[in-house]
């Protein structure tokens, strides 16, 4: 990851920690939270496939969701 995605999903993840939080305490609903994290997505130039490339979702220590 270079520099610039680096700092860009760094706020962006800081961002999401404060409106998580906010979710939590029951100062927003569940679809507010889902418009946030779309919005912030957006403001710091990202879509979703770069938030979560690095996660391996079909493999995950031998235990991923797909049989071989």
């Amino acid at each position: 990851m270079d520099k610039a995605l680096y700092e860009k999903v760094k706020g962006y993840r800081t961002s999401l920690a404060i409106v998580k939080e906010m979710q939590n305490s029951g100062l927003i609903t569940a679809d507010d939270y889902a418009k946030v994290i779309l919005a912030l997505a957006e403001k710091y130039g990202l879509y979703l496939g770069t938030i979560f490339s690095e996660i391996d979702l079909l493999y995950v220590d031998g235990n991923g969701n797909i049989r071989h």
